[in-house]
């Protein structure tokens, strides 16, 4: 059944960039090492539908592994550009990684998971930087840094963004090759709420164009000192999963996933 979407104005809030320490320069954002070893095999793999991690193969055992966290090849990524992903990555091969992570443990595939640096170089940061992945949305000290590299690389068309640019709400909502990791670029029709829900509306019909739905948890986790506004008329830049579900569907995992580009 298709959930009911009211629209109603919300106040929601003037601006996401709330005051922050200053931005992060390496990869001890993530925290602190929890992971090294010298570099074997590396690279990345993208499946049949959506987005994909990228993996780094590490000590002598050549069975250790680390998960890039924050970034993700998007399946509409050319197949040129991921071949220079896995050239840029297999470039340290022979070197150490060290891996940045507030949690040493392993993820359910055995791998450890964080801001990973080889050679002097922050690894997630340049990859975004040179526009071989999409950074992924998610929060925390190293957010800001990253989602600036990924402007960056978009600005100078680097990479995916030589060809590609973030989509429009109708695209996503014609629900091409979904689900899909996507970045989208639109205005804001409406917002509404329905519960503990906020809804960003993309269209006038809810039931075939673009949703984006915030719950109360991560909607709670926005500044709360800062003026409170109403995202309606307003261009955004939202990252995240789009579904098909009662049109298109993004549900925003984090508040870095979603940015008021204009006003």
């Amino acid at each position: 059944m298709a959930r009911r979407r009211f629209r109603m104005s919300v106040a929601l809030y003037a601006s996401l960039a709330a005051p922050s320490p200053a931005m992060a320069t390496d990869a001890s954002c993530g925290g602190p090492v929890v992971a090294s070893g010298i570099v074997g095999e590396a690279g990345s793999a993208v499946p049949d539908t959506g987005a994909a991690r990228v993996d780094v193969r590490f000590g002598e055992s050549r069975t250790s592994r680390v998960r890039l966290e924050s970034v993700l090849v998007p399946s509409w990524s050319p197949a040129a550009v991921r071949t220079r992903l896995d050239a840029a990555v297999s470039r340290h091969a022979g070197g150490e990684i060290r891996v940045h992570a507030s949690d040493p443990a392993l993820d359910r595939r055995g791998r450890s998971v964080g801001q990973a640096e080889a050679g002097g170089t922050w690894i997630q940061q340049r990859l975004l930087e040179d526009g071989l992945v999409v950074f992924d949305g998610s929060g925390g000290p190293c957010a800001a840094a990253l989602a600036a590299a990924e402007d960056r690389a978009r600005a100078a068309r680097r990479g995916i963004w030589a060809a590609a640019r973030p989509m429009s709400a109708t695209h996503v909502a014609a629900h091409v090759d979904l689900p899909d990791f996507v970045v989208v670029e639109s205005d804001v029709f409406s917002v509404g709420s329905s519960g503990t829900t906020t809804y960003l509306n993309f269209g006038r019909d809810f039931s075939s164009d673009l949703t984006v739905s915030i719950g109360g948890r991560i909607l709670a986790g926005f500044p709360p000192d800062k003026s409170v506004a109403d995202l309606q008329g307003r261009t955004v830049r939202v990252r995240g999963w789009a579904e098909v579900r009662a049109g298109a569907d993004i549900r925003l995992e984090d508040q870095a996933a979603l940015d008021v580009i204009k006003e």
